[in-house]
């Protein structure tokens, strides 16, 4: 037996608990979190999107949608009692989202098993691997919300740093410096197709090669196909401050790669 979640009314409640503590909060960081809201709404509708072509029922496919919406819910109160995105500095914000979406029993109408789902899925979003389960559900949604938080991610970053004229914010940057370094961790893992490690980037130069590197982690060939679609890894590749011979060879690499699991 299936059941069926009004997502519009998720939503209000999604908007009903950000803007509580978006107001709260100074200039700079209602910057941040505005743009973490709009971020948690398109992953929503990426997951949506990735899920027409894994899920056969429409509730699954709420589900995923539903994962996307709550993802990052953890990110406004992040920002406002620590300060910054950097869960090192404050708390593992995927173990702190599953929390909040149970603690505030926005899904309590749902089958014990597939909340389960859903909450692990939310959970083990930003790990750097997903443990391996034996539901397909529940491994279906883990795969679907990490490919759809990336593609978004990749994208809104791109953007961001092509609009000259965006207001930017020391919490979606880490406060790292912009200058044309790139350090060797980072150049590493882009020679043996790994994700760049968080702890490795030193300046937004790396930041962004981190964005591009997580083209090494999707899932789905429908995935690739959204991600080639937007262009994403051209546009932040242009914003690389003074990019080596060796650099721009990694970044064509990191795009062919994906062109490959495109089309699988």
């Amino acid at each position: 037996m299936f059941f069926h979640m009004d997502y519009d009314s998720l939503e209000k409640k999604f908007e009903q608990y950000t803007s509580s503590i978006i107001d709260t909060c100074h200039n700079e960081h209602k910057i941040a979190m505005e743009f973490k809201k709009i971020h948690s709404q398109k992953v929503a509708e990426i997951a949506f999107n990735i899920s027409q072509y894994i899920f056969q029922f429409p509730e699954h496919k709420d589900y995923a949608r539903i994962c996307g919406l709550f993802h990052d819910v953890s990110r406004f109160v992040q920002l406002r009692e620590y300060g910054t995105f950097i869960d090192s500095k404050s708390f593992d914000h995927g173990d702190m989202s599953a929390k909040i979406v149970g603690e505030n029993k926005w899904l309590e109408s749902l089958p014990e098993a597939d909340l389960k789902a859903i909450l692990h899925a939310i959970k083990y979003h930003n790990k750097l691997e997903i443990p391996q389960v034996e539901d397909e559900l529940t491994m279906h949604l883990s795969q679907i919300i990490r490919d759809a938080d990336k593609i978004e991610s990749m994208i809104s970053i791109a953007e961001y740093y092509s609009d000259n004229d965006a207001e930017k914010s020391s919490a979606i940057e880490m406060s790292l410096p912009d200058n044309e370094d790139v350090s060797p961790e980072v150049l590493e893992s882009l020679r043996n197709f790994k994700m760049v490690d968080y702890s490795t980037i030193k300046t937004l130069n790396d930041f962004k090669l981190l964005k591009i590197s997580w083209v090494f982690d999707i899932n789905y060939p429908i995935s690739y196909a959204f991600l080639l679609d937007s262009k994403c890894l051209e546009k932040m590749f242009s914003t690389i401050k003074n990019p080596s011979e060796e650099l721009s060879q990694l970044v064509a690499m990191a795009i062919g790669y994906a062109e490959a699991n495109a089309s699988l």
